[in-house]
């Protein structure tokens, strides 16, 4: 009778997926395992099909689970146990969980705890009659709190040791008694008040909930898994899931036995009976249909990666083809300049604030410019952008402009000694600038360079450093981990595609050759990796073919070496390192993107965007997400911008 009272008192607090909700990918976890008490087996649904531990046939959180999961009954098991406490789930339910299970990739959820409490129902009543022994009721409750705080972490440890395949979700529980709940309800005594120094007894219950959360989690706290061992995951999110749901007012009173408004079961039971003779009276304490619903979806929360997507963007303000963006150090993104309309430069700046998802204007700048495409952070947090060309490519700057983020105003800075388009813009890692390489002049062969400039931003100067041993325009660069620049590909004279590949050396002011790509390639993308290593995706080869080739530059050796290649053929694309250290491709021709996973070397097609963006500009946002904005325009860009997201 007190344990089925328990379950009871205490129920879990997660939140669920309702069965007809669209369901994750199937086949996440090959097996699926379900320990616990009550609550996990659907104590009070169904009870006419009920086993003797009170395992509802459906109904269950983690039977909404098995379904969603898409799993049959041969790889699914619901151990849980009504009345079953952590002393009972070591010596039981974990063993047969563990025969079952095996090492493919399997989940088990464990809901336990409540009935390790099973003498808080009784000091509820105890309280009313006997205030003066509630000092022993405490003592008692944080004593049991910490049984269950190692019981659980050796269950963990059972259950997740070894088991890298595994992943182990822990919910957690909330208090089905309202303020004024049943021994209030039911007699007329003084068990809602303080009275000789005994809290109300909601708040004795509220006070026993609270522990019993805190011995979750800190028990998930406690598991120290490496890589060769589960995966734990706390499911919280008690007072979000049930708060003002707990249950009816008269408590378990005679009601209809629906409630559509609570996600606590009720009988009809007659609160005398309830009180002296719980008889059914105890199902009151446990999750209905729509309770299991919530508990299942924080789990699936949980347990599921959600599925990232392209989602449409904010439009900005403008039209931006071709536009340059940077983050700045708040997490804000910087647009600058591009085309609003064919053929003509824009000289309008905007602002992005992922918080708000919001564009606003800014300072425009003094030269509307072309032939750039990486405005640069540089010392201070202000943005640095240099050279390009005007809307007809019929003149090469050699202006800069700053943009400082604290007034949002562009100013004038020293221009460069050789004025350029389509160079390599580089922010070094002591807070100078490098300029690169570009066009200069008339479409001859005497257009590329092969000079290289230093911005100090102390100074506001350019001074002039090391030459490159190769002229060239359309070349790819990124700074790697060690401070070194690479400046790789690029075209020159004569139709002539290059596969050379050249460092920098900020400490020498010096360039040197290291090892070429296979074949020459122009437009393509760089991406410095997690492990220092650098991935060139995209470009096209001297016919103006786009490439699907992809390789990898070890700084080590100084070599490039394949790896797999992209599933699409892409000129121009965007590549940018996610936060998972998984790399991004987009744009380039086709609308879906892919990604690339270090760890296996291959790409692998994703969510594909809705507006081809040619010419658009694609960077992480600090939550995760990554933002593609502008590019061509009419439909296909100005000012239309995606985002990558797993948010709605």
């Amino acid at each position: 009778m007190i344990r089925r009272s328990i379950a009871a008192i205490l129920l879990t607090g997660a939140a669920a997926l309702s069965p007809s909700a669209p369901a994750p990918a199937a086949a996440t976890f090959v097996k699926y395992a379900a320990l616990g008490d009550s609550v996990a087996s659907g104590h009070g649904l169904n009870t006419s099909r009920q086993d003797t531990c009170r395992r509802s046939a459906d109904g269950a959180y983690p039977d909404v689970v098995k379904a969603d999961l898409g799993l049959d009954a041969a790889h699914y098991r619901k151990y849980a146990c009504s009345g079953d406490t952590s002393d009972v789930l070591l010596a039981t339910q974990v063993s047969k969980a563990n025969d079952f299970l095996g090492e493919d990739p399997t989940l088990v959820t464990l809901t336990v705890g409540a009935d390790d409490y099973q003498f808080a129902f009784w000091q509820v009543y105890l309280a009313a009659f006997a205030p003066r022994a509630y000092p022993t009721f405490a003592r008692l409750r944080d004593g049991t709190s910490t049984i269950l705080r190692r019981n659980i972490h050796t269950a963990l440890d059972q259950l997740g040791k070894g088991h890298p395949h595994r992943t182990i979700a822990v919910t957690t529980y909330y208090n089905p008694f309202n303020a004024k709940s049943v021994i209030y309800t039911a007699l007329p005594l003084r068990c809602d008040q303080t009275w000789l120094g005994r809290p109300p007894c909601h708040q004795i219950m509220t006070d026993t909930v609270n522990a019993l959360n805190n011995a979750i989690k800190g028990a998930v706290a406690d598991y120290t898994g490496t890589a060769q061992d589960a995966t734990v995951k706390l499911v919280d999110g008690v007072g979000a899931a049930f708060a003002g749901y707990e249950g009816p007012r008269p408590f378990c009173g005679d009601a209809d036995p629906t409630f559509s408004h609570t996600y606590i079961q009720a009988k009809a039971t007659r609160r005398l009976n309830l009180l002296l003779f719980p008889r059914n009276g105890d199902d009151c304490f446990h999750p209905n249909r729509d309770g299991q619903n919530k508990i299942a979806k924080l789990v699936n929360a949980a347990v599921v990666p959600a599925t990232a997507r392209w989602i449409a963007g904010p439009a900005m303000l403008s039209g931006h083809g071709n536009p340059a963006m940077t983050v700045l150090p708040d997490g804000r993104v910087l647009v600058v300049s591009g085309s609003d309309s064919p053929g003509h430069l824009t000289a309008t700046a905007e602002l992005y604030d992922p918080a708000t998802r919001r564009w606003t204007a800014t300072g425009v700048v003094s030269q509307p410019r072309d032939g750039f495409r990486h405005p640069v952070v540089i010392g201070g947090g202000k943005v640095l952008i240099a050279a390009g060309t005007n809307e007809h490519a019929t003149f090469d700057y050699d202006s800069a402009e700053v943009y400082d983020p604290a007034t949002g105003q562009w100013t004038t800075t020293g221009s460069v000694a050789t004025s350029r388009r389509n160079g390599v813009l580089l922010a070094l890692h002591d807070g100078r600038a490098l300029i690169a390489t570009g066009a200069h002049g008339l479409p001859d062969g005497n257009r590329f360079l092969n000079s290289a400039e230093l911005y100090d931003p102390a100074t506001g100067q350019w001074t002039p450093t090391g030459s490159l041993q190769a002229r060239r325009e359309g070349a790819a660069g990124v700074v790697l981990r060690d401070g070194r620049a690479m400046v790789v590909g690029g075209f020159a004279c004569c139709d002539t595609w290059l596969p050379v590949t050249e460092l920098y050396d900020p400490a020498s002011g010096t360039w040197s050759r290291v090892g070429d790509l296979p074949s020459g390639r122009a437009g393509a993308t760089l991406v410095l990796l997690n492990d220092g290593k650098v991935l060139i995706v995209g470009g096209t080869d001297a016919s103006g073919t786009p490439l699907t080739e992809a390789l990898l530059f070890d700084p080590a050796t100084g070599r490039w070496t394949p790896t797999g290649n992209m599933r699409l053929a892409r000129n121009s694309a965007q590549a940018v390192a996610m936060s998972d250290g998984r790399v991004m491709v987009a744009g380039g021709g086709p609308l879906p993107t892919e990604i690339y996973d270090p760890a296996t070397g291959t790409f692998a097609l994703d969510a594909p965007l809705a507006l081809a963006h040619p010419g658009a500009a694609m960077i992480p946002l600090a939550s995760g997400e990554l933002l593609i904005a502008g590019g061509g325009i009419g439909p296909d860009g100005g000012p239309n911008t995606e985002i990558y997201t797993t948010r709605p």
